[in-house]
């Protein structure tokens, strides 16, 4: 389960756009989709779409996205439930 302070989140999310944006100038787009709520591990939790003139830059670019949220730049929690129906928060946000 993925939960989210949603202004921050969408605020960190815009902010990771628009760095994505200068290091890489071909790209025009750039959308983020991140489940919030109930995930079934396995299942997709988040899609990065990317538009631009260049293939390998679109491809860098989503890379670099998720090494960024993979570095748990954005405000998002994950909340980890296991067979005995005890759970624990992650935080994923380093700032904080």
């Amino acid at each position: 389960q993925f939960e989210a302070v949603l202004p921050a989140a969408e605020q960190a999310l815009l902010e990771l756009c628009h760095e994505a944006t200068m290091e890489y100038p071909t790209v025009g787009r750039i959308a983020i989709f991140h489940v919030l709520g109930e995930s079934i591990v396995g299942k997709i939790n988040k899609i990065i779409c990317v538009s631009s003139s260049s293939w390998q830059e679109a491809s860098s670019c989503v890379q670099f996205i998720m090494d960024e949220l993979n570095q748990q730049r954005v405000p998002i929690w994950k909340k980890e439930i296991n067979s005995s129906s005890s759970s624990s928060n992650k935080n994923n946000n380093k700032r904080a």
